[in-house]
């Protein structure tokens, strides 16, 4: 056994040495690249990028990076350029290191991604291949399986998206703007992938996962308060939004966590304990300014309603409603047509839903014509579909904010409605079913568990969902990172929740996929499976 045991050692060791011995040698050459095209700061910056990949992809356990990549895309979305008013907020160095294309960083055109999404497909890549070792990787990725289902529709949805591709290529698009509308379709089941394999559904990852979004989610709305009231009032001027279009997918999420603990089990203790960073979360969405995120956050709440049992929060919600109803429709004659004021502050924003933008006065509002524009390229490629890389067609001529967004004529704001042109209602269908396979897991895990924790994590991933579809129809939702990851990161533990609680009438098997979660010797089968109704370990 001594002697099995030193040889398998001495194994380890020349691996080791031969991998750091090819580190070593591709840092020197990436090094002397940069120096042999003038690009000294370039050079002094490989050893840390090798060092940071080599922390991320290989030292750290997954479930750390992958997370780690999660929040980081969260934090720095809409950070990565100065804000309105030229104004750079704090982690603007950071968000421009990890979302701004590293061709831009180092001047080598070929590098045509984010760092962050380098690391993310990295990372996936070695986790396919440290994955089929045997021995000594038990504890750098997770022993849970997932369901087959959802592996299955995220390799689907990934082929439809270089089908489409293909397709677009074929009728003669852009293949360079087409890359810029499939990114993140694409990315996609990667990230679901890393979550797969890094994460095991516990209720401890669920609290901890859970907390780390709140401290994010305040801190993005500090950023946002302090921008607004510090920078853009103190000079008298005015903003259509404080940090990121993308936010209401981390606001939105947080603040329907709180409402289903509410409704779950109401606790004043609960409700004082969270307070404070509810209404920072809650403030820094008002600051920003969407009315996508109040339609999200209405969705989430009658989503909650509508599967919880009745409980004693939601009585009391009921008649609080009952109440109000009837005069609803008075408040809302009465300041549909106000121009200020904060008492018809609602009423202002259900027109503005309605009608859409006031500040354009009686012209037709530029979203709808844009829809337009967008329904009239899809009643021209009725049969073939459209394929990416190509530009919507105008019907109804739009305003030219090419100096702002050379590539509008691209990415439509109905992300719903332009990849319905681009893919056709079965392409499309095609690459939205991961979505709608997390949505039916949370409803099954839901009824299965009785472990409140567990219950309120899968009302906030159906919130996620919903939240993540109405980003996709209102504001460019398939363009975004931190919309893709915060939909990843709720299919993922809809998925290994749905093995643990038994919310699935069939056992799922764990064959592998290039997608899915690995398939190991046995181990899974310790793992702890509970019976519908029971809460899960701690």
């Amino acid at each position: 056994m001594s002697s099995a045991a030193n040889v398998a050692t001495g194994t380890v060791k020349r691996r080791s040495a031969v991998g750091f011995g090819l580190l070593l040698g591709a840092v020197l050459g990436a090094m002397g690249l940069m120096l042999a095209i003038d690009q000294p700061l370039a050079a002094m910056a490989v050893p840390w990028a090798a060092a940071l990949a080599w922390l991320v992809l290989y030292r750290l356990p997954l479930k750390v990076s992958v997370i780690g990549l999660l929040l980081l895309a969260a934090l720095c979305e809409g950070l990565e350029w100065p804000l309105a008013l030229g104004w750079e907020a704090p982690f603007h160095p950071l968000a421009k290191a990890l979302l701004v294309n590293a061709s831009a960083l180092t001047g080598l055109a070929f590098l045509r991604a984010p760092v962050i999404d380098l690391l993310t497909v990295g990372l996936w890549v070695v986790a396919l291949v440290r994955s089929r070792r045997a021995t000594g990787e038990a504890g750098w990725q997770s022993q849970t399986p997932g369901v087959r289902v959802l592996e299955v529709m995220l390799l689907v949805s990934a082929g439809t998206v270089l089908l489409l591709d293909g397709i677009g290529a074929v009728r003669g698009g852009n293949m360079s703007e087409g890359l810029w509308q499939l990114r993140h379709l694409l990315l996609f089941p990667v990230r679901c992938a890393l979550l797969l394999r890094a994460l095991d559904g516990t209720v401890r990852e669920l609290k901890v996962v859970g907390a780390l979004l709140v401290a994010v989610g305040v801190v993005k709305a500090l950023i946002g308060i302090w921008f607004l009231y510090r920078v853009v009032y103190a000079q008298g001027r005015d903003v259509e939004f404080t940090t990121s279009h993308t936010d209401t997918l981390l606001f939105v999420p947080l603040l329907a966590m709180f409402f289903a603990q509410l409704v779950e089990r109401f606790s004043w203790r609960h409700l004082w304990r969270s307070l404070p960073w509810v209404a920072i979360v809650a403030f820094g969405m008002v600051c920003n300014d969407r009315r996508l995120a109040y339609v999200c956050l209405a969705f989430s709440g009658l989503a909650t309603l509508a599967l919880t049992p009745n409980t004693r929060f939601k009585r009391a919600m009921v008649q609080v409603a009952a109440c109000v109803a009837p005069i609803m429709p008075f408040y809302l004659l009465a300041g549909w047509t106000s121009q200020g004021g904060k008492l018809f502050w609602l009423a202002r924003l259900v027109r503005s839903v309605v009608q859409g933008d006031p500040n354009q006065g009686n012209q037709a509002d530029y979203r709808d014509l844009e829809n337009l524009d967008v329904l009239f390229t899809w009643s021209n490629n009725k049969l073939l579909p459209y394929g990416f890389g190509h530009k919507m067609q105008q019907i109804f001529p739009l305003p030219d904010i090419s100096p702002w967004f050379p590539a509008w004529e691209y990415h439509p704001h109905n992300q719903y409605l332009w990849l319905l042109t681009i893919a056709g209602p079965v392409g499309f269908t095609l690459m939205m079913m991961p979505q709608v396979v997390t949505a039916f897991l949370c409803a099954r895990v839901y009824r299965a568990s009785g472990d409140k924790t567990v219950r309120v994590a899968m009302l906030t991933g159906v919130g996620i969902v919903i939240s993540f579809f109405c980003q996709v129809w209102g504001d460019m939702g398939t363009l975004s990172w931190t919309v893709t990851w915060m939909a990843a990161l709720a299919a993922a533990f809809a998925a290994k929740l749905a093995w643990r609680t038994r919310a699935l009438a069939e056992e799922p098997k764990v064959e592998e996929l290039p997608f899915a979660f690995p398939a190991r010797d046995g181990g899974q089968q310790q793992l702890p499976r509970l019976d519908a109704g029971r809460a899960l370990p701690q």
